[in-house]
C-alpha cells in the first residue's frame, strides 16, 4: 500500500466521530534490568551515583513539551533510531507505544527479544530469560481508531507482521499539520484480538500509578514466548511472525 491508496478524507471523518477525543487505558512494558546492569559495574554507593549521573548526562535532551512528564511517559520521545518502527520512520523523533492489556504489551515487546534470538545463529537452539516492568497509563485525545470503519477493512495491512509500509504511509498523513491526530489505536501484530496505541503527542498521556508496576518474567524460544507474573501464566506462539 502506498500513500495514494489511503483517502486523506477518511482521517477527517474518523476524527469527527470522536469530536472530544477518545480515551483508553494502556499498558507499556519496559526492560527492568537496568539496575542489575549498573550494579555489576560498581562496588560502592558513591560509584553508583557517579555512574548514574554519567548515564543521565549522556542522554539526548528531552523535547521541551515533555520535561514535566514522568520518565515512564517522556523517555520514548527523547530518542531517535536508525531503523523504523510501525508508525515512526527511521531517524524520526520517538513515539510512545502501549497496549490495551498487560498480555498484549508483553507479546509486543517480547517480539523484539524473540527477533534477537532468531537473528543470532548461535542462539537459535537456546532459550533467553529476562524480565519486564509493566505500568498503567491513560491516553486521551484526538484518535485515529483503526478498529472502526473504514479502517478495519484494511486490518491485514495494519497488523502485518513484517510489512509496515501502510502504517508508515498512514502516519505521514495523520501527522500532517491539518490533521491533529494525537494517537492511533491499531490491531496488534503479535497478539490476536489485541490492540495497541501509538501516541504522537506526549500531552495525551497520563501515568496512573507510577509505583504500581508489575514484573513479568519471560522465557523466549524460537517457537514461543512464555510469561509469568505472580499466579498468572501466558504463552504466545511465534508462528507467522516472520
Amino acid at each position: 500500500m502506498s500513500p495514494v491508496d489511503i483517502d486523506p478524507d477518511w482521517i477527517t471523518q474518523s476524527l469527527a466521530e470522536h469530536e472530544h477525543g477518545l480515551e483508553s487505558d494502556v499498558w507499556r512494558a519496559v526492560d527492568s534490568l537496568d539496575a542489575v546492569a549498573t550494579l555489576r559495574l560498581v562496588d560502592t554507593l558513591d560509584e553508583l551515583l557517579v555512574l548514574e549521573q554519567i548515564l543521565a548526562d549522556s542522554l539526548p535532551p528531552l523535547p521541551p513539551d515533555t520535561a514535566h512528564l514522568h520518565p515512564l511517559l517522556n523517555t520514548p520521545f527523547r530518542f531517535t533510531a536508525p531503523y523504523p518502527s510501525r508508525f515512526r520512520p527511521a531517524q524520526a523523533p520517538g513515539i510512545w507505544y502501549g497496549a490495551d492489556s498487560p498480555e498484549v504489551a508483553c507479546a509486543e515487546i517480547g517480539y523484539w527479544r524473540w527477533r534477537f534470538l532468531v537473528d543470532s545463529e548461535g542462539l537459535q537452539p537456546c532459550a533467553l530469560l529476562g524480565s519486564y516492568a509493566l505500568f498503567h497509563a491513560v491516553v486521551a485525545g484526538h484518535c485515529l481508531n483503526l478498529d472502526s470503519p473504514p479502517w478495519n477493512d484494511l486490518a491485514a495491512h495494519w497488523k502485518h507482521p513484517t510489512d509496515i509500509r501502510a502504517c508508515q504511509a498512514l502516519a505521514a498523513l495523520a501527522l500532517a499539520p491539518a490533521k491533529p491526530v494525537q494517537w492511533i489505536r491499531y490491531p496488534s501484530a503479535r497478539s490476536p484480538e489485541g490492540f495497541c496505541a501509538a501516541v504522537f503527542d506526549p500531552q495525551a498521556l497520563t501515568v496512573v500509578a507510577p509505583h504500581a508496576q508489575e514484573t513479568w518474567v519471560i522465557k523466549v524460544s524460537a517457537q514461543r514466548l512464555v510469561f509469568s507474573h505472580g499466579q498468572e501464566r501466558l504463552s504466545v506462539e511465534t508462528e507467522g511472525w516472520m
